[in-house]
């Protein structure tokens, strides 16, 4: 299955390089000149896998800040303002109604909280292996562009054999 894969792209870029190349109706403004360089450079590039990779090494960044948010203090807070009237009839004492009303009357509550683990083994192993993880991402990465550039030299070296043959 993956060779037949390997297969098809070289078929489609060998295409692609002989496209312009074999067509009459276009002037040499229009012809596009690629050299080995060139084509390993846009192969390692535009791949497929390259771009899959790429996006693979961000998830795996995200998931190493994620892991080590657990070893950083957790902050919260809480805020209350509130405008209030009391009824201490309605709690049992004896008056006349307007010495029983309090308010209105404001009352504010600020509340702030942090929380610092000081050592919490799970966590600083989960961090390390997320850490590891964007590493062995960042190196997929690398190897994904290595193969597609080697793809692109193979078919640009048997696109120029072919033409050879062609010629003579």
């Amino acid at each position: 299955m993956n060779s037949a894969k390997n297969i098809f792209k070289t078929i489609i870029l060998l295409c692609l390089l002989t496209a312009p190349a074999s067509s009459s109706a276009l002037d040499d403004s229009n012809t596009l000149t690629l050299s080995l360089q060139d084509a390993m450079a846009r192969a390692s590039q535009n791949n497929v896998q390259v771009l899959l990779a790429l996006e693979k090494i961000k998830a795996a960044k995200g998931q190493s800040l994620q892991s080590a948010s657990s070893l950083l203090p957790q902050v919260s807070g809480y805020l209350l303002q509130e405008r209030l009237s009391r009824n201490l009839a309605a709690s049992g004492m004896a008056g006349t109604s307007t010495d029983l009303i309090l308010g209105p009357y404001n009352h504010f509550e600020a509340r702030a909280q942090l929380v610092q683990t000081i050592f919490d083994l799970s966590a600083i192993d989960s961090a390390r292996a997320a850490h590891v993880n964007v590493r062995k991402t960042q190196l997929q990465e690398t190897l994904a562009k290595q193969q597609a550039a080697w793809q692109a030299a193979i078919a640009y070296l048997n696109l120029l054999q072919a033409q050879a043959s062609l010629r003579g």
